[in-house]
């Protein structure tokens, strides 16, 4: 696997990786379920996990998808999670 650093400045405060690091999304606790938002009166409008994503690697389904190829690891779609629902794999 090729290496990569990455710095995650909200998460760890700027400390560097040497591998890249996979989400996981925890659908027990994830509020996005059926194609709608399961926990809130925003009609679909969230501001969330897949909003702040920078390289578009969440898409809304039925329920929320990771694209691993695209996810940098960078933990944005962590810290926007009210939920704590996504983690480090």
């Amino acid at each position: 696997m090729e290496k990569r650093i990455l710095i995650i400045d909200k998460l760890f405060k700027g400390f560097f990786l040497e591998e890249k690091m996979i989400i996981k999304i925890d659908y027990n606790k994830c509020c996005w379920k059926g194609g709608k938002c399961s926990s809130c009166s925003c009609g679909g409008k969230c501001e969330g996990c897949v909003e702040v994503c920078p390289v578009g690697a969440l898409k809304r389904k039925d329920i929320v998808k990771i694209d691993k190829e695209k996810c940098i690891g960078c933990g944005a779609c962590i810290n926007a999670c009210k939920h704590n629902a996504i983690s480090f794999d």
